[in-house]
C-alpha cells in the first residue's frame, strides 16, 4: 500500500470510529492499526444537573396528550433516593436505571400539573427541585 492511501485510509478510519475504536498507525509501515476502545460506562454520557436535583421531563410548559407518561429526573451522584410529587400530593419513589431516576406516571386526568423532586443523600440530606409546571389534554 502506498504512503497516501496508507494516510487516507488512516483519516478516514479516524472519522467514521472515533467513539468507537481507537486508530493509530503501525510502527513500522505507517499503516493503521485499528485497536477497541475501553468500553463507556451507561453513566459517562449522562448530563449532570446544574441543580443538585432538577426535573428533566416533562419540561416546563409541556403539554402531554398520551394516557401513560415517564418523568425523569436528574440527581446527584451520591443520591439514595428519588421521589416526585404531583399537586402537592404524597411523595411517589422513582426507580433509577442509566445513571438517572424515573417515574411511570398513568391514570391521571386533564388539567394543570405542578411537579417537585426530591433526592436523599447517602447521609440523610434531603434536596429539593424547583416546581416544574406542565398540563394535559387527552382527546
Amino acid at each position: 500500500m502506498q504512503q497516501h492511501q496508507a494516510r487516507q485510509l488512516w483519516t478516514r478510519g479516524v472519522d467514521m470510529t472515533k467513539n468507537h475504536v481507537k486508530v493509530r498507525k503501525h510502527k513500522n509501515r505507517g499503516e493503521p492499526s485499528f485497536i477497541p476502545a475501553k468500553p463507556q460506562s451507561p453513566q459517562a454520557n449522562v448530563p449532570r444537573p446544574e441543580a443538585p436535583v432538577r426535573v428533566d421531563f416533562p419540561k416546563d410548559g409541556e403539554v402531554i396528550n398520551w394516557p401513560g407518561y415517564t418523568f425523569r429526573v436528574s440527581a446527584v451522584a451520591d443520591a439514595a433516593s428519588v421521589e416526585i410529587s404531583i399537586n402537592g400530593s404524597s411523595w411517589l419513589t422513582c426507580r433509577q436505571s442509566l445513571g438517572l431516576w424515573w417515574f411511570d406516571w398513568q391514570g391521571y386526568g386533564g388539567g394543570s400539573y405542578q411537579l417537585q423532586a426530591r433526592a436523599r443523600d447517602g447521609k440523610g440530606g434531603v434536596l429539593l427541585s424547583s416546581f416544574r409546571r406542565f398540563s394535559v389534554t387527552l382527546a
